[in-house]
C-alpha cells in the first residue's frame, strides 16, 4: 500500500457515502428477509408463540445481510488494488461501522414496535415480534468482513504480484582479484 495520497480523497467521501446508502439498503434487505412471528408480552418478557427460534432467524438473517454488504464494500474498495492506499482501507473499515449500525436502525424502524415489557404488560392477544438485533456483536460483522476481505485481496495481491525487474545482479570480479572473495 502507498502514503496517503490528497488525491484520493473524492473517492473517500464516495466511499462512506455509498456505505451510509448501502446500510439503508442493508436494512431493508434485513426487515425484507428476516423472519416474523407473534409474541405475548408477559410481564418482563415476551412470550414467542410461533417460532422459538425467532431471535436467532432474525440475527442470522442480519448476520448474512451485514457480511454480504461488508465484501461488497471491500470489493468496491479493491477494484484496483495496485492502486488501493492506507487511506482507502481505513475509509472503507471506518465508514462500514456508521453503515452497521444505520442498516439496524433502518430495519428496527421498519419492522412493527416492541410490545411493552414492563409489569403492567398483560398476557391479552398476541402481536407481531419486533425486529431487532438481539446479539449486539452482530453490528460488528460488517467491519470486521470488510477488514478481513481487504486484508485477504492485498495480502494475495502482494504476494502474487511479480516485480516489474529483475533484481541488479552482483558485479563479477576478474579471477585474480584479491578482492573476490569479500
Amino acid at each position: 500500500m502507498r502514503d496517503i495520497d490528497r488525491r484520493a480523497t473524492p473517492n473517500r467521501v464516495g466511499l462512506v457515502a455509498g456505505c451510509l446508502v448501502l446500510g439503508v439498503i442493508a436494512g431493508v434487505g434485513w426487515w425484507a428477509l428476516a423472519p416474523r412471528g407473534r409474541v405475548l408480552a408477559q410481564p418482563g418478557y415476551l412470550l414467542p408463540l410461533d417460532n422459538p427460534e425467532l431471535q436467532a432467524g432474525q440475527d442470522v438473517t442480519f448476520a448474512v445481510v451485514t457480511a454480504l454488504a461488508g465484501l461488497l464494500v471491500a470489493v468496491w474498495t479493491v477494484r484496483r488494488p495496485a492502486a488501493v492506499t492506507t487511506g482507502d482501507v481505513l475509509a472503507a473499515v471506518l465508514a462500514s461501522v456508521p453503515g452497521a449500525v444505520l442498516a439496524w436502525q433502518t430495519g428496527r424502524l421498519l419492522g412493527p414496535p416492541g410490545p411493552a415489557t414492563g409489569p403492567t404488560a398483560g398476557g391479552g392477544d398476541p402481536v407481531p415480534a419486533p425486529l431487532d438485533v438481539h446479539a449486539l456483536g452482530l453490528v460488528a460483522l460488517w467491519p470486521a468482513v470488510t477488514a478481513t476481505a481487504l486484508f485477504a485481496v492485498l495480502l494475495a495481491t502482494a504476494l502474487l504480484t511479480r516485480p516489474d525487474a529483475d533484481p541488479p545482479e552482483a558485479p563479477t570480479r576478474p579471477p585474480g582479484d584479491p578482492t573476490a572473495g569479500w
